[in-house]
């Protein structure tokens, strides 16, 4: 390398901040202007080596780097002993020593539990190693401001983010602010970064979780649905026509919203969406299909998007659950007459309108009360009927049993009057 490029290398590839050149240091530099140097900041390297995996470790730094590459044999080392002994005897550290041993205590009470697990151990101690470092954790490795794009990175080569979102749910960014000597100026927003992207993560409603971090964090990122991977879409105002265009392309019963879909609309719109994404997550499948409509008619609407044949078909032809929420048949009836024509005019806010009116849905509820009323009470009526009717029944029965036995009586004292005369002659 030409000694005359190791001043300005260092300075723009400088890991503190504060020392890191920006465009003026470099426009200085280019006009002659000689800047002091940065001093190399070496890490203490201790008397003797660490064996590793063969390989004879000098620094802390280094050998956080060896353990983030073969977890199973650092938590033997750490386990055994060997970690502690060369801290205090080899690298005279004693307060990484006992940060070291606090950290496998802590394991140990939670053996059965994530924060005892062997990648959460590692992942400690090497940030008790190396506290300028990144966060590692399992196969990645990721500095905190950096972490949208490790989501990003880990989702396009292997279709899942699931050990940056391991990550922030195990608390490892707290241990690596915990670590720093001085992130004063960051580390208020790094936690309520990381605050929100626990909450987000936390949550498995659609339109949360790492999908929705995905997007926050990534504001250039396209959508990663499977419906829209291949056209691009960053903006918002791109959605609904690509999935008009895509509509002609996929199964009519295919989902129009799917989980990266409605996190991207939740990332991008500048209106709160969490009443739309509630509805839109529901059980009920007639509720999730209006939230459905509802989510897409307001896009269409905010964004004044020009009319959208393929999508409001689309839409249109997964509308019967929303359909059959009606009690009425005639209303029914009148909706699936309707559809057509609305769907036809690609404007899914008037398809919601029509679906889902207020004053409709209330003629059909008030309807559907005096309906049940009238069954209440004509129920009420049958069961009265058929209990006088046994009771009837009833009496008629116990009249004739006391009659019988009337009879029966006066019968048997006739024959026995008779059986007395004819002896008294």
């Amino acid at each position: 390398m030409p000694v005359s490029l190791i001043e300005p290398l260092r300075g723009m590839l400088s890991d503190d901040p504060n020392e890191r050149w920006g465009l003026e240091d470099l426009e200085q530099w280019l006009g002659g202007q000689r800047r002091t140097p940065i001093p190399r900041k070496a890490s203490p390297s201790a008397l003797g080596a660490l064996e590793f995996v063969g390989v004879p470790y000098m620094t802390s730094r280094t050998l956080a780097h060896g353990f983030a590459q073969n977890i199973p044999e650092a938590v033997n080392v750490i386990k055994e002993g060997r970690l502690d002994d060369w801290l205090r005897r080899q690298l005279s550290d004693a307060k990484c020593a006992d940060a070291v041993a606090d950290a496998i205590k802590v394991a140990k009470v939670n053996a059965t539990g994530p924060l005892g697990s062997d990648d959460y151990l590692v992942s400690k101690i090497c940030i008790i190693l190396d506290p300028a470092g990144p966060i590692r954790y399992k196969e990645i490795s990721f500095m905190p401001d950096g972490f949208g794009s490790a989501m990003a990175v880990e989702m396009l080569r292997r279709g899942e983010a699931q050990s940056p979102a391991e990550a922030v749910l195990r608390g490892l960014p707290g241990v690596w602010l915990a670590a720093q000597a001085d992130v004063k100026s960051t580390a208020s927003k790094l936690e309520s970064t990381f605050a929100e992207v626990r909450a987000y993560l936390m949550s498995s409603e659609i339109g949360y979780g790492i999908e929705r971090c995905l997007y926050e964090l990534n504001p250039g990122l396209p959508c990663q649905s499977a419906h829209l991977v291949h056209d691009y879409v960053t903006h918002i105002r791109d959605l609904l026509p690509a999935l008009d265009e895509v509509a002609s392309r996929v199964s009519e019963k295919a989902l129009p919203i799917d989980r990266h879909i409605a996190a991207f609309i939740a990332a991008r719109s500048d209106q709160d969406v969490g009443s739309y994404l509630a509805a839109l997550g529901e059980s009920d499948i007639k509720v999730s299909t209006i939230g459905m409509l509802s989510l897409v008619a307001l896009l269409q609407w905010r964004l004044e998007t020009g009319a959208l044949f393929g999508l409001t078909r689309w839409v249109g032809g997964q509308l019967g659950p929303a359909i059959s929420s009606y009690h009425s048949r005639s209303t029914r009836r009148h909706l699936e007459r309707e559809i057509p024509r609305l769907i036809r005019q690609g404007n899914l806010p008037e398809l919601y309108n029509f679906i889902d009116d207020k004053d409709k849905r209330q003629t059909d509820t008030d309807e559907f009360g005096v309906a049940r009323e009238q069954f209440t009470e004509a129920e009420a009526e049958i069961d009265e009927i058929e209990g006088s009717d046994s009771s009837r029944a009833e009496s008629a029965e116990l009249v004739g049993q006391k009659t019988a036995a009337m009879s029966s009586v006066v019968i048997a004292m006739v024959v026995v009057s008779i059986l007395f005369l004819m002896q008294s002659w």
